[in-house]
């Protein structure tokens, strides 16, 4: 039988494979570890674990908490989920986000329950400007009010007997606004008011206003408060917002209403 010689290439090839292995930097410890948690994986073959590694925003190991215990160094952050689920950040694929902060750095959202609620509200405004100046209500989708149902225009009236007052609720391509009595005298609606294009101001069988009108705010937008914000209070309102979703596990979104503006706004948050 012939030898083996000394240096054969199987060999050489070990030798060399297994020094380079040694010399290898170990990599570098992780910035967060998750332990004792419930992990969704989302993946078939292995849907749960009990922790996790994050290095510069990703996973970068998944399994028992021994295993990822080795990846945490002097400087990790270790978190001891003590049972609860951790799952992947959810994407939000429809959000208007420059037009809600710029909204509520307008005017706070306050989630009105039922048609006293919203009475109430107008109430308070009512007490807080002079008459004649318009109110504009909070948007609330009609399936949140108790009575399910948008307000009257005798609602509004008896809230506001002074006070100009709006209520609108939108759906898809639809807008149905809802107004007073001092709204309409105060737009100057009639029977003859023009309406945009697939618009509709509602009469009574008098051919008065009804007080309802349909995919028609240009008739009533130079009466509203304008929706312009300093550009300061805007971006703060829009950081404060983006934090919200990362609360509820919203991790990334599609902004699908905005415009240059709205992108020069997401572009300073990385400032």
């Amino acid at each position: 039988m012939k030898p083996l010689p000394l240096f054969s290439p199987f060999l050489c090839l070990s030798v060399a494979t297994f020094a380079t292995l040694a010399a290898a930097p170990a990599p570098r410890p992780a910035d967060l570890v998750v332990l004792n948690a419930r992990v969704l994986t989302l993946e078939a073959a292995r849907p749960t674990a009990s922790a996790v590694a994050i290095r510069d925003g990703v996973f970068v190991a998944v399994g028992s908490d021994t295993d990822i215990r080795q990846h945490a160094g002097p400087q990790t952050r270790t978190i001891d989920a003590a049972g609860r689920t951790v799952m992947p950040g959810l994407i939000e694929s429809h959000v208007h986000a420059t037009g809600a902060s710029r909204g509520e750095a307008q005017q706070p959202f306050r989630q009105l329950h039922s048609i006293g609620e919203i009475q109430d509200w107008v109430r308070q405004r009512g007490r807080e400007r002079p008459a004649g100046q318009w109110i504009q209500l909070p948007r609330v989708d009609v399936t949140r009010i108790r009575e399910r149902r948008m307000p009257s225009r005798a609602d509004l009236d008896a809230a506001a007997p002074q006070h100009p007052a709006v209520f609108t609720w939108q759906y898809a391509n639809r807008t149905v606004q809802i107004l007073n009595r001092a709204a309409i005298a105060a737009a100057g609606l009639s029977r003859e008011t023009p309406v945009p294009r697939g618009g509709k101001i509602h009469l009574d069988p008098a051919g008065q206003p009804t007080g309802i009108i349909e995919n028609a705010n240009s008739v009533l937008v130079r009466f509203l408060p304008g929706r312009g914000v300093p550009e300061e209070r805007h971006l703060a309102s829009l950081e404060t917002l983006l934090r919200r979703y990362t609360e509820i596990g919203i991790t990334s979104i599609g902004e699908r209403n905005t415009n240059l503006d709205g992108y020069r706004l997401f572009e300073k948050l990385k400032t």
